[in-house]
């Protein structure tokens, strides 16, 4: 006989059945109807461009944002130089104390009043009107169809890299019109920007072709669109007309970033949402619009601590979007430094304190992870590739008050400082002496990355040393390089990384560059320290421990990772605080005992215009530095190679590749040590 107990308890599970069934087809029927009105405001998006019927579905109050868009859009601005009592003082400095400015700014703006363009180091010149979908490879043009039948990587077979027609959407040639007609008044300048908007907008309807391929892309054109407006305050020749259709074309890129609001998605999350933010501040005085404002800001404070670490350093550990995302936060402090609360300005100093001190002798930052070499402040480029670094660690020095901040500043960085943070803190910044830190060496306990300078001049010896985890979730930006290193000496580059190349190519060739063998690192077997699971993910992450020390004279550090099958694999530093000596002592414990003999392989990477000379178990480089090796093994050669090398996004070179092979049998179970020294062979 069933008991009364084991009906309840029957009926009870069969209620929590139910109710669970219930509660799962809600979920069902919430999310079709999330991804029916989805569908449905993507359509309202897309359909908006041929009816304003449309686009009044999508626009919040009517036409009251287009038909004020100009008023609203000056009387609003966070720029400096768009602002009445601003921008003749600036004009006014730049006439007195930024001559070869002015004229630099013209030239450039000339080549563009003759579609002549220069992206990502490829140059190309338009003969009547700009294409927009033109690749800058093989005369290729990408298809016009629905954007998201558009693939990013065309063929397995070739090099054609989206991100160059993406970049020339960026428009960052609309800011450079936007300058000469700010410091020259000739109109010449808004008739070529108002042409170039006109033919763009009329040529790329929302949703179709390659410009509504992704929200980041996005974001970065309309900041530029933002930026070059604000220089054309003045215009005589942008009517109200004129500006009603950029302003309609407008909403419709920030409408479609708000379809997809990821929170989720690291730097393109911090992207999107400022885009929102500062779009929305200008416009909040429109009420659906300030529920963006409001949604975005609050977003973006809790992105500033889930994102940057403790130490200062950004959450995906690579260098390049620690930049970029700094980028966004001095934009964002700018437009309303007064909302955001001080533990969060603090973060975003200590990311300034990370900058300082990666920027290495030659002003270039260690190519650590991925890197597209893409910015948020358009401003940045008018300082040239060399300054882009420097000028955005001094906009930190105006920022903050931070004397130390102000390093190797020159009349490019003081023009930056000035057009971006305008006369009261340019002053103020002119004040400012640099003052170096007395620290040789700087920590990052969270990121586990360690910098040391032998001081802070262009002939200071300098050191990076990986002991940082591969990044969060499908550590997207990743590369196989704990325990890389990066070294200079006497301020030239000695040890470099290989960098990124391009993103959007075949496998083979991206994959090369987030090897281990692009790292100057050990390797077993010419295995990875993860596996490589897709363009931008990888699997089996390694676990890592790491010390560091530092007595009177030298520092000791120390990273051990379990990346290689049956291995455990210790590197260990040891650094003279002046840098002329480095001792990198590697240490291989295997796991269980190893039947075949095992491959290991030690890289280091040079630039190609350093002499080398390979010798019996040393190699000596440009007469100043020797890279010996201390080992006890028998069977070991010194390979001396060519290897790609990407300074910048989508540029190839030749850096040279020396490689430490040996061949060693783990049968007895026992660690094996190996040890190189680089030494100064001038120090008499």
């Amino acid at each position: 006989m069933v008991s009364l107990r084991t009906i309840r308890s029957n009926i009870n599970r069969l209620f929590d059945s139910l109710f669970n069934n219930f509660i799962n087809k809600l979920a069902i029927i919430r999310d079709f109807i999330s991804e029916f009105k989805k569908i449905k405001r993507k359509l309202f998006l897309e359909h908006s461009f041929l009816s304003y019927d449309y686009f009044e579905k999508i626009l919040p109050e009517k036409d009251l944002y287009i038909n004020n868009f100009k008023e609203l859009f000056y009387s609003n601005n966070p720029f400096t130089f768009a602002k009445d009592n601003e921008r003749f003082n600036i004009i006014g400095k730049i006439n007195n104390d930024f001559s070869e400015f002015k004229k630099k700014i013209v030239l450039q703006a000339e080549l563009i009043l003759k579609n002549e363009y220069l992206i990502l180091g490829k140059k190309h010149n338009f003969i009547n009107k700009v294409n927009w979908f033109y690749s800058f490879f093989n005369n290729y043009f990408w298809p016009f169809k629905r954007s998201d039948q558009i693939k990013w990587i065309l063929n397995r077979k070739t090099d054609i890299d989206l991100k160059f027609s993406l970049r020339l959407n960026y428009h960052q040639d609309f800011v450079t019109l936007g300058l000469a007609f700010f410091i020259t008044k000739d109109e010449i300048y808004s008739e070529k920007f108002y042409n170039l908007i006109s033919d763009w907008i009329k040529k790329n309807p929302p949703n179709w072709g390659i410009n509504w391929i992704d929200f980041l892309e996005v974001t970065h054109r309309v900041v530029n669109w933002i930026f070059a407006l604000s220089f054309f305050k003045d215009s005589k020749y942008l009517t109200e007309l004129h500006f009603k259709k950029i302003a309609k074309s407008l909403y419709q890129q920030i409408f479609f970033i708000k379809l997809n609001n990821n929170k989720h998605t690291y730097n393109h999350t911090i992207g999107e949402q400022f885009i929102v933010f500062l779009f929305s501040s200008i416009f909040k005085t429109i009420k659906p619009i300030n529920k963006w404002y409001k949604k975005s800001k609050k977003i973006l404070m809790r992105q500033i601590k889930r994102q940057i670490q403790e130490d200062g350093v950004n959450i995906e550990q690579s260098t390049h979007y620690h930049r970029m995302v700094l980028e966004i936060f001095i934009l964002f402090i700018k437009t309303k430094y007064d909302l955001i609360p001080p533990d969060k300005i603090n973060i975003i100093e200590r990311m300034f304190e990370f900058l300082k001190f990666i920027i290495k002798p030659d002003t270039k930052i260690p190519l650590i992870g991925d890197s597209d070499d893409a910015h948020f402040i358009p401003l940045i480029f008018f300082n040239g590739v060399k300054n882009i670094n420097l000028g955005l660690l001094n906009l930190g020095a105006a920022l903050f008050n931070r004397s130390d901040f102000k390093l190797y500043c020159n009349d490019d960085i003081r023009l930056l400082v000035l057009l971006l943070m305008g006369i009261t803190k340019y002053n103020e910044f002119e004040k400012l002496v640099f003052e170096p830190v007395k620290k040789n060496f700087k920590y990052f306990h969270k990121s586990g990355y360690l910098i040391g300078k032998s001081n802070w001049s262009n002939r200071a010896n300098f050191l990076f040393f990986d002991m940082g985890q591969f990044g969060p979730k499908k550590s997207s930006h990743d590369h196989s390089d704990i325990s890389n290193i990066i070294y200079s000496f006497r301020g030239k580059p000695i040890l470099i990384d290989s960098g990124t190349y391009m993103y959007n190519i075949s496998s083979n060739k991206r994959n090369l560059f987030r090897s281990s063998k692009a790292h100057n690192i050990l390797s077993i077997n010419n295995q990875n320290q993860a596996k490589i699971s897709g363009t931008w993910s990888w699997e089996k992450i390694p676990n890592i421990h790491r010390k560091f020390v530092q007595y009177k004279n030298v520092v000791s550090a120390i990273v051990e990772h379990n990346g290689y099958k049956k291995f455990l694999v210790r590197r260990q530093i040891i650094a003279s605080n002046n840098l002329t000596m480095l001792k990198i002592i590697e240490t291989i414990i295997p796991l269980k005992k190893i039947e075949k003999e095992t491959k290991i392989s030690c890289f280091f990477h040079f630039p190609i215009n350093i002499q080398i000379g390979v010798y019996e178990n040393y190699v000596i480089i440009d007469s100043n530095l020797k890279l010996e090796l201390l080992t006890n093994i028998r069977r070991f050669k010194i390979i001396k190679e060519d290897f790609p090398y990407s300074s910048y996004y989508g540029i190839k070179e030749e850096a040279q590749l020396i490689t430490f092979n040996f061949i060693y049998n783990f049968n007895k179970k026992e660690p094996l040590k190996m040890k190189y020294i680089f030494s100064d062979l001038n120090k008499n």
